[in-house]
C-alpha cells in the first residue's frame, strides 16, 4: 500500500501544477512545440535549465514529443565545469534523456575571433546546438530564458540605446530557439524545484559584478524594485505591450509597400523608397535578417543587389541576398531560412576548438 504523501508534500503541489499549467499554456498560445518533434534541451545544469527539462519531460507524452539534453563544458571555472557536468550526466540518467556532451576551449576560440569570453561562449555555444540540431533531425533548441532574463534584456537594450524592437526583450521563438519558460520569474523557478525537492548547480560567475548583465541583475534591478517591488514585471508587461504594438506597425509596413516604391526605370528592378518609410522598412527588414544567425546585414537605403553599382548606401548586404520591393517580388516572399548557414567561425569553432571529440551519453 502506498504512502499518503505528507502534509508539506500536499502543500507544495499547488506550486507544482500553476507552474506546469503555466508553461502548458505558453507553449500552447506561442506553439512552440510540433506533436512528434525532437527538441533538444540546452542543459547547463542551472536552476533554470534544470526546471525546464523537468517541466517538458513531466509534458513529453502531452505534448507528444520526444526529448534530448545538451550541455557544453567551457573549460573555463576549473573543477566547478566537471561538476556541472557530472550533475548533468546523472540527471539525465534519472530522467532516461539522451545528452550530448561537448568540451570547448573557449580562451582560444576568443583570442583567435578577437572577443570577449562571454561572446566566445555564445557563439560555440549556439552553433554547436544548431550543429547538433542538423545532425540528430530534431525540430527546435529549448533554452532556459525567464522573465527575469527578458527584463534584463531590455534595460541592456535601453542603456545602448535601441528602437522599438530591442523593447520587446527576449522573444519566445528566435528562428529554430524557443523559450517554453519565459513567462517565469526566477523566483517562480526556485519554487517550482523546491516543490518537488530537485537540486541544481550554481555558476558562481553569475556573482561577479564585471559583466553588464550582472551589473543589470545585482545592481540596477534592486535599485528599481525599491521604487515599485513589482518593477520586473512591470517591465516585462510593458515589453508584452510593445510586441504587440510592433506587430500592427509591422503589418501595416507591409501593406504600404506598393506606395512607397518608386516605379523601376531600365534594369533598375526594384526601385528605391521614398521618405519617410524607407527607415522604418529597414527596420522590418533588419529584423527579420538577424533571426537567420547568418553574416547577413541590412542595407540602409534598401538597395537590392541587382541594382546598378552606382547607387548610394552606406551598408551592402553581403550575400547574394535579394530583397525586391516591387509587387512582383513582394517582401512577404522573404523569410528566414531555417538551414541558412553558420557563420564559418562558429563552425570553425566547432570543430577546431573541442577538447574532445564529441561524444554522446545514451541511457
Amino acid at each position: 500500500m502506498p504512502i499518503p504523501p505528507t502534509t508539506q508534500q500536499m502543500n507544495k503541489l499547488p506550486t507544482i501544477s500553476t507552474f506546469v499549467n503555466q508553461v502548458r499554456h505558453f507553449a500552447h498560445h506561442h506553439q512552440l512545440f510540433t506533436p512528434r518533434g525532437k527538441y533538444i534541451i540546452a542543459l547547463s545544469g542551472g536552476a533554470d535549465s534544470v526546471s525546464l527539462l523537468l517541466v517538458l519531460k513531466h509534458l513529453e507524452s502531452e505534448l507528444g514529443i520526444t526529448l534530448e539534453a545538451a550541455h557544453c563544458n567551457f573549460h573555463l571555472r576549473g573543477d566547478e565545469s566537471l561538476r556541472d557536468e557530472e550533475f548533468c550526466k546523472q540527471l539525465c540518467s534519472r530522467l532516461h534523456v539522451p545528452l550530448h556532451l561537448v568540451h570547448f576551449d573557449t580562451h582560444a576560440y576568443a583570442d583567435l575571433h578577437h572577443v570577449s569570453i562571454e561572446m566566445a561562449a555564445r557563439d560555440l555555444r549556439y552553433a554547436y546546438f544548431e550543429q547538433l540540431r542538423r545532425d540528430i533531425h530534431a525540430h527546435d533548441i529549448c533554452v532556459a530564458h525567464h522573465r527575469d532574463d527578458s527584463v534584463e534584456t531590455l534595460l541592456l537594450n535601453l542603456v545602448r540605446g535601441t528602437g522599438l524592437r530591442g523593447l520587446r526583450g527576449i522573444q519566445p521563438r528566435n528562428a529554430h530557439i524557443i523559450r517554453p519558460l519565459l513567462s517565469h520569474s526566477r523566483q517562480q523557478i526556485e519554487q517550482y524545484l523546491d516543490a518537488l525537492g530537485e537540486s541544481y548547480v550554481t555558476d558562481s560567475t553569475n556573482l561577479h559584478n564585471d559583466v553588464k548583465r550582472n551589473k543589470i541583475r545585482l545592481n540596477v534591478i534592486p535599485l528599481l524594485r525599491d521604487l515599485n517591488p513589482s518593477a520586473s514585471q512591470s517591465i516585462f508587461e510593458t515589453s508584452l505591450r510593445v510586441t504587440e504594438a510592433l506587430k500592427i506597425f509591422d503589418d501595416a509596413i507591409q501593406r504600404s509597400i506598393a506606395d512607397v516604391t518608386i516605379p523601376p526605370r531600365g534594369d533598375d528592378r526594384c526601385g528605391c523608397l521614398r521618405r519617410p518609410m524607407r527607415m522604418a522598412l529597414v527596420d522590418v527588414l533588419q529584423c527579420k535578417v538577424d533571426t537567420c544567425r547568418g553574416t547577413y546585414r541590412g542595407c540602409t537605403c534598401l538597395k537590392c543587389t541587382n541594382q546598378p553599382r552606382t547607387a548610394q548606401t552606406k551598408k551592402c548586404i553581403n550575400q547574394p541576398l535579394l530583397v525586391h520591393l516591387r509587387q512582383v517580388h513582394p517582401l512577404n516572399t522573404y523569410t528566414p531560412q531555417a538551414t541558412a548557414p553558420l557563420k564559418q567561425e562558429h563552425k570553425k569553432g566547432v570543430q577546431l576548438y573541442k577538447l574532445h571529440p564529441l561524444t554522446t551519453y545514451i541511457n
